[in-house]
């Protein structure tokens, strides 16, 4: 003859009551994942600043300086200008250091990235 135990709701009702307790307790310890801000450190705005800086990566230096191009801007030639060269400092200040288009053989429009060192 086989025997069954009979059922206890109870025990089930305290032991789910328990694991929600256990659950609970878990995630207000967990540390808050703190959320991320973001903030613009230059507006381009065209001729004679850079413009469209879409193209390629940034370079950070030890110092906490940016570099990087914009395919725009600058003192060129160009319609809007030829592009340049710019570096955003650590305090956030932008400077151009080079614009491309000055001369009949100088580059124009750069696309991609500096070449880190």
């Amino acid at each position: 003859m086989r025997r069954t135990l009979p059922s206890d709701p109870a025990g089930t009702s305290i032991t789910k009551l328990l694991m929600l307790v256990i659950l609970a307790s878990a995630m207000a310890a967990a540390a808050p994942t703190q959320a991320q801000n973001f903030s613009v450190l230059h507006a381009f705005q065209g001729p004679p600043d850079g413009f469209d800086p879409i193209q390629g990566s940034l370079i950070l230096d030890a110092k906490g300086n940016l570099y990087g191009v914009t395919s725009l801007g600058g003192t060129g030639s160009c319609s809007g200008g030829c592009g340049t060269v710019f570096e955003i400092s650590s305090t956030g200040a932008e400077s151009i250091l080079y614009s491309f288009g000055a001369t009949a053989n100088d580059g124009k429009y750069p696309y991609g990235s500096l070449a880190g060192c």
